[in-house]
């Protein structure tokens, strides 16, 4: 039996407290969300020299500027509610839907994963405001993000831990059109 994961929404919503609404759409409104956030910060062309997630959270410290690729994970609606925090998985990592026969209702939360691999696979990703607090947003669109995008992050290690806490200060966001 699969195992929900805990790993990937426990870092957020420590600070931030649980939601009960998780079936959100994930789309449109990313004009609404844009205006709340700093200038600069949705990138409209993939910045050069990114790394996947792991390799990144591999070899980083504290205070590193990074840029990795990433897909959003963890739950359906990116963001925590209220609050520009989400968690990313490394590219590499298949989430439940691609693996064949996998009928998982929800992917996104990597539960056909160990805790193990989940630990060496995600980081948390939190944009800040002008006083160092993670934004206060009203993401109804949830800035176009929907579980299980290809996003590429650019932004300093916050922390991060041997037990498998990486969290980042965004400072751009690159979001992949697939199709």
């Amino acid at each position: 039996m699969k195992r929900c994961l805990t790993i990937l929404i426990l870092v957020p919503l420590v600070f931030f407290g649980c939601s009960s609404e998780e079936a959100g759409s994930g789309k449109a409104g990313q004009e609404q969300a844009s205006a709340s956030l700093p200038d600069g910060v949705l990138l409209a062309k993939k910045p050069g020299g990114a790394q996947p997630l792991a390799d990144v959270k591999g070899s980083a410290k504290k205070g590193d500027e990074v840029k990795f690729n990433a897909r959003v994970g963890g739950r359906k609606k990116p963001f925590v509610d209220g609050r520009a925090v989400m968690v990313v998985i490394d590219p590499s990592l298949p989430s439940c839907a691609d693996n064949e026969g996998d009928s998982c209702p929800i992917p996104w939360d990597y539960c056909c994963e160990t805790q193990e691999i989940l630990a060496a696979n995600t980081a948390t990703v939190q944009f800040l405001d002008d006083a160092g607090k993670p934004l206060t947003l009203s993401l109804k669109g949830q800035m176009g993000l929907k579980e299980l995008d290809w996003i590429t992050i650019v932004g300093k290690v916050e922390n991060r831990d041997d037990a498998g806490l990486f969290v980042v200060n965004a400072t751009g966001l690159f979001i992949e059109k697939k199709g």
